[in-house]
């Protein structure tokens, strides 16, 4: 098999690169023994025994790794020839998943956050299972000193479902985000992290925006993240700790109301009241 041919060859390629130092401790060890000859210095018979096998079991080593080596050329042609043939069932296997992935569901602005979901998460496992034994022939390919496959719809499939369950996700995910900030106490907002986590969504926007083309559900994403990213600046200059009490006078004085800074003034209520159009 090819996994056995691949051992094989793995384990050649150490005996290679061992060779000289092989070479190095044969003729050490012959060296020594001819001195101890030469002396007359007593060895234990066993061991003496054992050198005597030495010199023969080492040319039959070396010409079986002649052989082995001269033999390694004709089967990487063969085993590479089956290679060929899983990176046929590779390819049919992309196109299958990437049909699935072309689900009206996918990007019909109506669809079901948590069904939508359940389908990318499972063709996200096919797809990974499949980059898996790509890499695993590509790595036997570099073995074998072959042109390696570039697996170029692999790649796309991968990209183009990994955008998809991006989109839901982050759609499904900003949402929740959305919730937990609208009670949030506005004194207690970290506002580093509000930036950090609207600068992350606004990377994906961008990101799914260049690599999907035109639907229905990346607007809505869009138009989400995109407000709230225009409020932000707002909010960043009203958690300014500067702030004194004529200027929270001169806010209220602009936008027409009395927010009163206290345990019930939230992100919420300050996003209700349209602070971005007053940010000015």
């Amino acid at each position: 098999s090819v996994e056995e041919f691949v051992e094989f060859v793995r384990f050649l390629a150490e005996c290679l690169e061992c060779r000289d130092s092989f070479e190095e401790e044969f003729q050490l060890v012959t060296l020594y023994y001819e001195v101890m000859d030469e002396f007359n210095i007593e060895v234990p018979s066993i061991e003496y025994a054992a050198y005597q096998t030495l010199s023969p079991d080492y040319q039959m080593f070396k010409t079986s790794l002649d052989i082995a080596e001269a033999s390694k050329d004709e089967n990487v042609t063969k085993f590479a020839s089956e290679l060929e043939g899983r990176v046929d069932d590779i390819n049919a296997e992309v196109a299958a998943i990437r049909l699935e992935a072309q689900h009206e569901k996918l990007l019909r602005e109506n669809s079901d956050f948590d069904e939508v979901l359940e389908i990318t998460e499972a063709l996200s496992v096919k797809i990974k299972d499949v980059r898996e034994r790509a890499d695993i022939i590509r790595n036997y390919q570099k073995l074998f000193n072959v042109p390696q496959n570039r697996f170029e719809e692999l790649s796309a499939c991968m990209e183009e479902i990994e955008l998809k369950h991006g989109l839901w996700e982050s759609l499904k995910t900003w949402g929740q985000l959305m919730l937990k900030w609208a009670i949030m106490q506005f004194d207690h907002i970290d506002v580093a992290d509000l930036e950090e986590k609207v600068s992350k969504y606004n990377k994906m926007v961008l990101r799914i925006e260049r690599g999907l083309p035109p639907n229905k559900v990346l607007p809505i994403l869009r138009e989400k993240v995109f407000e709230f990213k225009e409020t932000l600046p707002v909010i960043v200059n009203l958690r300014n700790p500067m702030l004194k009490q004529r200027h929270w006078d001169k806010v209220n004085e602009a936008m027409n109301t009395v927010i009163v800074n206290d345990e019930s003034f939230t992100l919420g209520l300050l996003v209700s009241l349209r602070v971005i159009e007053y940010k000015e």
